[in-house]
């Protein structure tokens, strides 16, 4: 085998081959990921509700910016 060959072949197993921190990171982010959005939806979903029902405080509601008004007119421009 002559020196460019042995030099293909390191690549190739080199591009094949995971490092074991690598399939301990691609475990975790499969669980954080979902996690994290899940928990972000659920939050988003409990305030909106929280909003809609008339549960929070006038001054909370009267904030201009932000604010579960802000949100739901951002979803239902998403839901068009």
């Amino acid at each position: 085998m002559n020196r460019l060959e042995q030099v293909i072949d390191a690549v190739r197993q080199g591009q094949t081959k995971r490092a074991p921190i690598e399939r301990i990171v691609d475990v975790v982010t499969s669980y954080f990921v979902p996690l994290v959005t899940g928990l972000a939806i659920i939050t988003w979903i409990v305030w909106l509700s929280l909003g809609l029902s008339g549960a929070l405080a006038a001054e909370n509601l009267a904030n201009s910016v932000g604010g579960w008004r802000t949100s739901y007119s951002y979803f239902r421009h998403i839901a068009r």
